[in-house]
C-alpha cells in the first residue's frame, strides 16, 4: 500500500498525553485515489526524540524503498519533514 499510494501523499500523526505511561504511537498514513487515509506503518516509542524518527523511516525505506511523495503532511511537521529529508528525496511541498 505505500508503494502503490505513497506518490502522492504521505501523512504522519502522533498520540499526545493518552497514557500514563507516556508513549508515543507514531502513524504513517498514505491517501488512497478515493482520498481515505490507509495507516501503512506504525511503532510505539516513550520518547519523541528526534533521532528516533529517522532511525524508523530507514526501516520504512528498507522494506518499501526510497520514499518520494508530492505532499507530506503532518501535526508536528517540523520533527517528521526533517527526519523524513535525512533519509529520502521528498518535495518542498508540506502542510
Amino acid at each position: 500500500m505505500f508503494m502503490k499510494f505513497g506518490g502522492n501523499a504521505v501523512c504522519t500523526d502522533s498520540t499526545h498525553r493518552t497514557n500514563i505511561y507516556d508513549y508515543h504511537l507514531v502513524t504513517i498514513l498514505v491517501l488512497d485515489n478515493f482520498g481515505e487515509g490507509i495507516s501503512v506503518a506504525w511503532f510505539v516509542l516513550n520518547c519523541k526524540n528526534a533521532a528516533v524518527l529517522p532511525q524508523f523511516l530507514l526501516k520504512v525505506k528498507e522494506k518499501c524503498g526510497n520514499i518520494k511523495t508530492k505532499v507530506f503532511m503532518s501535526d508536528v511537521a517540523d520533527n517528521f519533514y526533517n527526519a523524513l529529508k535525512t533519509v529520502s528525496t521528498i518535495s518542498e511541498t508540506k502542510n
